[in-house]
């Protein structure tokens, strides 16, 4: 009966005259399927290509929820959804059957509690309801506000055993009115008691006047008031007392009055039109051919490259720790109007630092000597007072870029970009390592060879932001080694 695939009630009926045999043995019997009209016919052969798969075909070994979920494409489940809230709860039931445990055995009873912890989503389109009290309201407006129940009245309180009420007193604490309650049987003359109910009740009067008032300005286009008004003894159409129609009365009563005498002359209210009927797939749908797939040529990320950065893997936490403070000071000093002739730290002001990076106590006094030598060592360098310097048409430290290289999209941070006055482009990569013994120019060399795809991609993102030469070198503050890297060499 569902949209998906829509037989009448009168033809489900048809079909299910005996209760000797499943759906599933009912729809596939020729003979009682042959005895329904043409067009259920083919709704429940489409009906049955669809759950073969599920029930008697490859798809049994599947989990159930997979199995409902084909079953359901199959149909033209998201076809059959008017709205797409109705597809979020098609899906959200899909997730609580793959997340029910023995979800094979759900069925009867079992089934139907399942069934009854689901909710539907909310409405969220542009025709949504929001319900509320007009406490809650306060401070929020809406395009339309429909206030419903004006005409109804509130449930009278009890007689309490003592009556009690707060007043302003003459001095900065509110004074305390008491009364009991009263004797049994007719109330003569003024108490006090009535006295304090009334004040109660125009209080509350007033709250209701505020409350219609929040009500009322909530709106910023329609504002529309919901109630019935009765008839009096009088035979007049008149609200109740203490109703919040009877505090409106004055300025929405003719609307009532109006409609009164209209209902009154015989004239036939406005009708409104009845919903249309429950909608249905046509009998013969399927579902529609897919476009060719359109060529995308998809271009890779260099995360994981390996022909790009040099493995690091080697380098113990203190070094790198050294390395990434080294870096960031060397851009302060580089941002700094004139360059000290030294540092104006202490190795152990690094040491706060150094924690931070997760460098064990016993390792920090070391680390932070390395990385005061290495600034001072760079400061006492006239090739690394060249690099930090402001003698530079232009200079950029940690200089961050995302480009294409060799058909890989790659993000790479230039330590230190520079710009001389006759334009010519320096890429730097500083190196805060050391090297204790003999054979320093192997050293370098090797060092080149290691790291000169890195410097040719930085070179290539450099020469693609803006056409022209670059350079490259290396720069080893704590070896005071300035080595240009050669970016022909070893392809690009």
């Amino acid at each position: 009966h569902a949209p998906c695939c829509g037989l009448a009630v009168t033809e489900l009926q048809t079909l299910s005259e005996t209760q000797a045999a499943t759906p599933w043995e009912l729809i596939n019997d020729a003979a009682r399927v042959a005895t329904l009209a043409t067009d259920a016919q083919r709704r429940l052969a489409r009906l049955c290509l669809a759950l073969q798969p599920a029930i008697g075909g490859p798809e049994r070994a599947l989990p159930l929820w997979q199995r409902v979920d084909r079953a359901w494409l199959r149909l033209g489940g998201p076809a059959a959804c008017a709205e797409e809230r109705e597809l979020l709860d098609a899906r959200e039931f899909l997730r609580a059957l793959a997340a029910a445990p023995h979800a094979e055995e759900l069925s009867g009873d079992a089934f139907d509690e399942f069934a009854a912890a689901l909710y539907a989503a909310p409405a969220c389109d542009e025709g949504a309801v929001e319900i509320l009290t007009m406490h809650g309201a306060k401070g929020l407006e809406w395009d339309i506000v429909i206030v419903p129940g004006i005409g109804l009245g509130q449930q009278a309180d009890a007689e309490p055993l003592l009556h009690w009420l707060e007043l302003p007193g003459t001095g900065a604490a509110p004074e305390l009115l008491l009364a009991p309650i009263s004797a049994a049987g007719p109330v003569r003359g003024r108490t006090l008691a009535r006295y304090i109910r009334h004040l109660r009740r125009e209080r509350a009067r007033l709250e209701r006047v505020r409350l219609l008032y929040v009500a009322a300005t909530r709106a910023r286009r329609e504002l529309h008031w919901f109630g019935a008004a009765p008839i009096n003894k009088a035979g007049e159409l008149a609200p109740r007392p203490g109703t919040a129609l009877a505090l409106l009365w004055p300025g929405i009563g003719h609307e009532f009055l109006t409609a009164h005498a209209t209902a009154a002359a015989g004239v036939p209210p406005a009708t409104i039109a009845p919903p249309p009927g429950a909608s249905r797939l046509r009998a013969d749908w399927a579902p529609r051919d897919l476009p060719p797939a359109v060529p995308v040529r998809r271009l890779e990320h260099s995360l994981r490259d390996a022909t790009g950065d040099p493995e690091y893997s080697w380098v113990r936490l203190a070094s790198r720790a050294v390395g990434t403070i080294v870096h960031a000071e060397m851009q302060r000093l580089a941002q700094l109007p004139q360059l000290p002739e030294r540092v104006d730290t202490a190795p152990q002001d690094y040491e706060g630092w150094l924690a931070e990076h997760g460098v064990v106590a016993s390792e920090r006094a070391e680390a932070g000597a390395r990385v005061h030598e290495a600034l001072n060592a760079t400061l006492l360098d006239a090739r690394g007072r060249w690099l930090l310097g402001g003698t530079h048409r232009e200079s950029r430290s940690e200089w961050r870029m995302s480009g294409r290289h060799e058909g890989r999209v790659v993000n790479i941070v230039i330590d230190r970009l520079l710009i001389e006055p006759d334009g010519e482009r320096w890429v730097v990569d500083y190196k805060t390592g050391s090297h204790e013994g003999g054979q320093l120019a192997d050293f370098l060399a090797q060092e080149e060879l290691r790291y000169r795809p890195q410097l040719q991609r930085y070179a290539a993102l450099v020469r693609a932001a803006a056409p022209g030469p670059v350079r490259a070198a290396l720069y080893f503050p704590l070896l005071g080694e300035f080595r240009e890297v050669d970016l022909a060499s070893g392809g690009q």
